[in-house]
């Protein structure tokens, strides 16, 4: 009797290790990401981002159809306080990669290759919009089995919060 217990402890020991493994496996890691609010990472395929818009109308993202591009969205949404108005804060990064690339890797002016916007998006009176990025570091590894984005940038216009980040999302 005792050993049939102690089977069936051992069994269910090693059947929960597993499930907390594949639960593990599953979660991304976000490195950078700031306190009191949560970070996502989107790969929106056969897509391409460009800034479009005017300087009277101001700027920002569009995605458009590409047969030869994805499109990586990584945000930072700050959670809000109940009872204050226009207490909403976001921030947003878009940028394009080639679908037949797997790894990128882009320094100072060399990030408009990959279109890098940044955006921040509050009742920041005078500091919200968005801008595209060429000062900074962008590193990306696309494998089958997880995407990998390491960014370091500087903004010129708006104040940000989350100027740099490690990112690691299972497939």
């Amino acid at each position: 009797m005792k050993r049939i217990l102690i089977c069936v402890s051992l069994i269910v020991t090693f059947i929960a290790c597993k499930s907390s493994k594949e639960i593990n496996k599953n979660k991304m890691l976000f490195e950078g990401c700031p306190e009191g609010g949560e970070c996502t990472f989107e790969m929106i395929e056969n897509t391409r981002v460009f800034m479009a818009g005017d300087e009277q109308m101001g700027y920002f993202p569009k995605l458009e159809n590409s047969e030869s591009t994805h499109t990586v969205k990584i945000s930072y949404i700050k959670e809000t306080e109940e009872g204050i108005m226009d207490d909403e804060y976001r921030e947003v990064f878009y940028f394009s990669i080639g679908q037949e690339e797997s790894q990128m890797r882009l320094t100072n002016e060399n990030l408009e290759k990959a279109s890098l916007i940044y955006g921040r998006i509050c009742a920041c009176r005078g500091q919200t919009g968005y801008e595209k990025i060429n000062q900074g570091t962008l590193k990306v590894n696309l494998t089958k089995h997880y995407n990998k984005v390491d960014f370091k940038i500087k903004t010129k216009k708006f104040p940000i919060l989350m100027s740099e980040a490690k990112i690691e999302k299972p497939n």
